[in-house]
C-alpha cells in the first residue's frame, strides 16, 4: 500500500503540469506578443515537471504487487508524458511564429 501512495502522489503532479498546457497554450496564441517567450518557457517547465514526475511514478511502480494496477497506470503515465511532448511541441510551433514576425 506506500507504494501506491508513493506513486500517486507524483502521478497526480503529472496530471497536474499537464493541465498547465491549457492555459500555457492561451498565452502563446492570444496573449501579448511580447510576453511569447515565457509562454514558450512555462511549456517547458511544464514538460520538465510531467516527465520528472513519470519518473517517479515508474520508479515505484516497481514495487507495486498488483501488476494490474501497475500496468494500468503505467499506460497512463505514458499516455500523459506523450501528450507533454505533444503540447510543447505546439506552443514551441506558436512561439517560433510569433517570433519569426517580430524580426
Amino acid at each position: 500500500m506506500l507504494f501506491r501512495s508513493a506513486t500517486l502522489i507524483p502521478f497526480s503532479v503529472c496530471e497536474d503540469s499537464l493541465a498547465c498546457f491549457d492555459l500555457i497554450d492561451v498565452v502563446a496564441s492570444k496573449g501579448n506578443p511580447n510576453s511569447v517567450s515565457d509562454a514558450g518557457v512555462a511549456a517547458f517547465c511544464a514538460y520538465t515537471a510531467v516527465h520528472g514526475a513519470a519518473l517517479n511514478v515508474r520508479i515505484n511502480l516497481s514495487g507495486i504487487a498488483d501488476s494490474q494496477w501497475a500496468a494500468q497506470k503505467r499506460a497512463e503515465v505514458q499516455q500523459i508524458t506523450e501528450d507533454a511532448d505533444r503540447r510543447l511541441q505546439i506552443v514551441r510551433d506558436q512561439v517560433d511564429k510569433v517570433l519569426a514576425t517580430q524580426q
